[in-house]
């Protein structure tokens, strides 16, 4: 037996998926309150329709010996209930008696099993329970699969759409996979159970939006005496229609009973088309779109085409207008969409490089921005001492006070032998005292400035005469761009 479980991709997501983590949570806590109880249900209905059986025996030899190939398609529903008519309905034996109050017991029961109640069934269609059907699982694997797939692709969709646009997609991935169960089967009793739906819709997104991300498995190939374990990587483009056309094929020769195959296809279609659309419509943050604080004036900005590398765009356009900083942050946004995250980080230090350097370079395009930019992505412990540095002070000098205090303390931080670290703690200091305003703060600095340099001339300065805002001086780092190295897509 070959089995596959997906570890993560490849795409580093900047906010914690707190959505996709309660999703999870919600489902296992579900889970665990009602699989004891689902496990009693079935027990005691197995108990039932053994005691049927044995006093059914001498009809079911009698049907066997007339049909024999009655019992290949018959279930124990349809066997029960021919019993009851052509033999226990109308007995006064006293095993039929037994039998006819066992049955009612059992009809009973199986009536109102946990998922009967609360699960989507097609032919009893009910709003309520086709969203809480979302949050049912049959058993533990049946869980951990959904789970698995969900934590794989939903936390980067949420990263990008944010909770609420990733929450709508997922109920209405979820309504949209029972949709076509329900067209497929209109008169189905069975009843349907599983998050499957709403998952296949997240990796219609994903397939659409990251068709070129790699994604991480675990795979384990059980055989008699060899059981290997290891893990592969494939892209998003050869794995997911792949799954897909497993669901087609089941779909084909699925029966009723089992895995709902058409949920599984009804939700992937739906986000596959949402997911197109919204690229056609060009709504929504996706993976082509300009960076989102670095937008204005982008309209001079090339198009990325999804069927070139984008690392062979992006050296193209850099080679012919290498001054341009803001082609540096709109190539380091693709590349960080994409999860290449080495080269984004390259980019936008290089972009922030001849920004702070020539000015002129800008195109519009400010250092507070860059400052929102890379926070909002989580790249601010990426850039370089250097840039760190610079850029603190750069917005220092345009009026931004508590952000500069924050790059100077993380340089401090990074940096503990940083050759401008007694300065990245003075200029704090000087900012929290006449700029930020607060004085308490402005006080600790000072304090664990004069812990950290004891003979600091900016101590001794300060306690020779009131402090003013200085400007910070110009950074001694060498100001030369390394030469572009791109990691190969």
């Amino acid at each position: 037996m070959f089995f596959t479980f997906p570890i993560r991709t490849e795409k580093e997501t900047v906010k914690l998926p707190y959505l996709t983590m309660g999703l999870i949570l919600v489902n296992l806590t579900v889970w665990v309150f009602t699989d004891k109880i689902v496990r009693r249900e079935y027990r005691e209905i197995g108990e039932l329709n053994s005691r049927l059986i044995e006093i059914e025996k001498p009809f079911l030899r009698q049907i066997n010996e007339q049909d024999p190939g009655y019992f290949k398609t018959a279930r124990f529903e349809q066997v029960h209930e021919r019993f009851n008519a052509e033999v226990a309905k109308n007995s006064w034996k006293p095993e039929h008696a037994e039998w006819r109050s066992l049955y009612a017991d059992y009809r009973s029961r199986v009536e109102n099993r946990l998922f009967v109640r609360w699960g989507f069934i097609p032919a009893r269609f009910s709003l309520l329970k086709l969203f809480l059907s979302l949050f049912l699982h049959a058993g533990f694997m049946h869980l951990f699969g959904n789970m698995l797939f969900l934590w794989a692709v939903g936390c980067n969709l949420e990263d990008d759409w944010g909770w609420w646009g990733f929450g709508i997609c997922y109920l209405l991935s979820g309504v949209s996979a029972w949709g076509l169960h329900m067209l497929r089967a209109p008169d189905s009793l069975v009843p349907g159970v599983g998050a499957s739906g709403a998952i296949a819709g997240i990796m219609g997104v994903f397939l659409v939006k990251y068709y070129s991300v790699k994604i991480k498995f675990l795979y384990v190939f059980l055989l008699r005496f060899w059981k290997p374990v290891g893990f592969f990587t494939s892209r998003a483009y050869v794995v997911l229609p792949f799954w897909f056309l497993l669901q087609l094929i089941g779909a084909r020769s699925g029966g009723e009973a089992g895995t709902a195959y058409w949920a599984h296809i009804g939700g992937f279609v739906f986000g596959v088309a949402v997911a197109g659309s919204f690229k056609v419509l060009g709504l929504g943050e996706g993976l082509f779109d300009a960076p989102a604080s670095l937008a204005a004036g982008a309209a001079g900005m090339p198009g990325i085409d999804p069927a070139v590398p984008l690392v062979k765009q992006a050296k193209a356009a850099l080679e012919a207008d290498p001054g341009n900083a803001r082609k540096y942050f709109f190539y380091g946004r693709a590349f960080a969409r994409r999860g290449m995250e080495k080269n984004a980080a390259m980019l936008y230090n290089m972009g922030l490089d001849i920004l702070l350097r020539s000015p002129e370079s800008a195109n519009g395009v400010s250092p507070a921005a860059v400052f929102r930019e890379l926070s909002g992505l989580g790249f601010l412990g990426r850039l370089t001492e250097k840039n760190l540095y610079r850029l603190a002070a750069a917005l220092e000098k345009g009026g931004v006070g508590q952000e500069a205090v924050s790059l100077y303390m993380m340089y401090a931080n990074q940096y503990p032998s940083g050759r401008a670290r007694e300065r990245s703690l003075f200029q704090s200091y000087i900012l929290l005292r006449d700029r930020v305003g607060d004085s308490g703060k402005a006080a600790q600095m000072m304090d664990f400035l004069k812990r950290e340099y004891p003979e600091s001339g900016f101590t001794r300065r300060m306690e020779a005469e009131p402090a003013e805002p200085r400007p910070v001086a110009a950074s001694s780092a060498p100001a030369e761009i390394e030469g572009a190295f791109f990691v190969a897509e």
